[in-house]
């Protein structure tokens, strides 16, 4: 009998720690990502990139288990128009804990399922890894090289920061950063 009390302060620690203890600090889940973001992109003249407007939802899919990525790009240009790209994208939950697969076409049944990259679609995946979301674009070229866009979502106090890559074989070919604040509401 005394072994067990002995024994059990550490079984009630090795309970708490198993089951009911919160995430560890620094781990996030998709809906600490949800919300509305709006900002600039920094700009840099050098290489050619304006000023750009832009704004991310993040949602939880409808039905549960995923989520909806929307964002939109507004670029001025030097003749006074203004570009305005859009885009929406779905993510399902994988096998994997924080690893989220796209869901952007229809098979012949309907159901959602990936693009396919050897017809000339984005490949797009999603994950979080500590306070960030990241978005993955794989497209294979014509003449079979790839090119990888990431969209790399970092939670800050009052919103987040955006860090767009755009690469092509071993080429870096444009980054994009910005901030971003959270919308109230």
């Amino acid at each position: 009998m005394r072994a067990v009390r002995a024994l059990l302060p550490g079984l009630v620690c090795l309970i708490l720690v198993v089951f009911g203890m919160p995430a560890a600090a620094g781990e996030r889940g998709i809906a600490d990502f949800y919300g509305t973001y709006v900002g600039q992109s920094i700009s840099d003249p050098e290489s050619g990139l304006n000023q750009r407007d832009l704004a991310v939802s993040i949602s939880p899919r409808k039905g549960g288990k995923g989520f909806v990525v929307n964002w939109t790009t507004v670029i001025p240009k030097s003749d006074g128009r203004v570009s305005r790209k859009s885009f929406s994208i779905e993510f399902r939950n994988t096998s994997r804990a924080d690893v989220f697969g796209s869901a952007m076409g229809k098979d012949m049944f309907g159901n959602l399922r990936p693009l396919d990259p050897l017809k000339g679609e984005p490949y797009v995946w999603a994950r979080i890894h500590e306070d960030t979301l990241s978005v993955y674009m794989m497209l294979v070229t014509d003449n079979g090289d790839y090119e990888m866009q990431s969209y790399h979502r970092t939670l800050t106090e009052n919103g987040m920061t955006l860090r767009f890559v755009r690469q092509r074989e071993d080429r870096t070919l444009k980054v994009i950063e910005g901030e971003l604040r959270r919308e109230k509401g």
